[in-house]
Order: structure tokens, then sequence, then C-alpha cells
């Protein structure tokens, strides 16, 4: 079964008011993995001014309290990063040290 996803709008999952859907493929297949509803005008709009909105809150937050939330959205990233690799490997079977696929500049 495809899973049918959703908008995330105002901290609240809400569905497409389009009635139009893409698929979302699995990468590694090709197979169709979920539906995910294509934004309206009416979405968009919504998703706008809840980021409005959003903003002129966060604007008023001091520095310190913005950087604090920040840092601690970064350090729960990281832990999802670094769980996900745990879970991971690499096509070849072996694990590959941090970096090395990175192309090096001359």
């Amino acid at each position: 079964m495809v899973r049918e996803l959703t908008h995330f709008i105002g901290g609240k999952h809400a569905p497409g008011t389009s009635g139009l859907f893409a698929d979302v493929h699995d990468p590694n297949t090709g197979l169709v993995q979920a539906r995910v509803p294509t934004a309206g005008r009416a979405d968009t709009e919504r998703a706008i001014a809840d980021a409005e909105s959003a903003q002129q809150e966060w604007g008023e937050w001091n520095p310190q309290r913005r950087a604090r939330v920040l840092l601690i959205r970064c350090a729960s990233c990281r832990r999802r990063q670094d769980a996900h690799r745990a879970r991971s490997r690499p096509l070849s079977g072996e694990r590959s040290p941090a970096g090395a696929c990175r192309r090096r500049r001359r």
C-alpha cells in the first residue's frame, strides 16, 4: 500500500486542497513509495501567511534565545544523522572514513 503524505503548515499536518498528487519514488527501486499532495493556491497562501506570522514572533526573540534554539536543532539533526550512518553501509559493504567520498580540489 502506498502511503499518502500531507503538507505541514502551522505546525500541523494538513491535506492538500488542490486534489492533485505527485508520486514519490524510491531511488533504489524506482517504485512508488508514497503520494504527496501538490500545493494549490490556497495551500501556498496559507503556508506563506503562517510563515510570516512565525517570522514576526521569531524576530521578537533575543539573539541568544534564537541561537539556543538553532543549536539544539543542530544537535538533534546530528544525532539523527549519526544514527542513520550507523544503520547504513556503502554499497561496497565496507565503511569508508568520514569525508572519503568528497572530491578533493587541487
